[in-house]
């Protein structure tokens, strides 16, 4: 942190090579709204210099003060059990630069030499994100839309806020696919509109959606015993046998 920026919700991740760990910067000036968000930070440190008697961050690489017009929005490292690469995987979700609001875009951010000072950081990549190219929905997601309020069993009838449509969890990298999950305004064809959580497959060497799907309770709409809850806010667990946790 300085005067000026705040480094704000961390979000740490783990490869066999280093920590890895992003911050969204804050705005801490007069004049300027409360929290305003001006852009985002990366840093990895090498696991090696974390497993001394005296761990050290001498080696940690710094790529501060990234644009949210070109590097996106809420930066997440992609957790990894694979052997050393020394390299590290970064999603990020595409925003405006002036209000941060989601655009619907992701990108995939690499990172080279980590296991040691001096990492270099390369452009970032839009992911090819159009699902009617690998699959089909008989829905429309709200493409970077706010979520509306998340229904829950409560008998008073209590919503709760439901998470920006970002990617605001965790990211899994293995056998060569990011795996990662958020929450989406979901929209029926009924007219029916719900919170639901969609997860995705993208392989990271061509930047392509592989697969992916949506987890949503039944609109009360198309089934009218249905309960009235939505799901939202999701993490996910992905092991080398192409098993997935959501």
């Amino acid at each position: 942190s300085t005067g000026i920026r705040q480094n704000g919700e961390l979000n740490i991740g783990v490869d066999e090579d280093a920590l890895l760990i992003c911050s969204r910067n804050l705005v801490n000036v007069p004049g300027f709204p409360a929290n305003q968000k001006i852009s985002n930070s990366i840093y990895t440190v090498p696991r090696a210099d974390l497993y001394t008697v005296s761990p050290t961050l001498t080696n940690m690489s710094r790529f501060e003060n990234l644009s949210l017009t070109t590097h996106g929005d809420y930066i997440r490292p992609a957790s990894s059990i694979e052997q050393s690469d020394n390299k590290a995987t970064f999603l990020s979700s595409g925003a405006n630069a002036i209000t941060g609001a989601s655009t619907g875009e992701n990108y995939i951010i690499n990172v080279s030499n980590v296991k040691q000072f001096g990492a270099t950081m390369a452009t970032p990549v839009k992911i090819d994100f159009d699902p009617s190219k690998n699959f089909t929905w008989d829905f429309n997601y709200g493409n970077g839309a706010t979520a509306p309020l998340a229904r829950q069993p409560h008998p008073l009838g209590i919503f709760i806020k439901a998470n920006s449509p970002q990617v605001v969890n965790n990211v899994v990298d293995i056998r060569g696919s990011l795996w990662f999950a958020h929450t989406i305004r979901l929209e029926w064809l009924s007219g029916d509109v719900s919170v639901a959580v969609a997860w995705y497959e993208v392989n990271k060497d061509r930047n392509e959606l592989m697969q992916g799907g949506v987890i949503t309770m039944p609109s009360t709409v198309m089934f009218p015993n249905a309960f009235e809850w939505d799901v939202y806010n999701p993490s996910i667990a992905v092991n080398k046998y192409g098993i997935v946790s959501i």
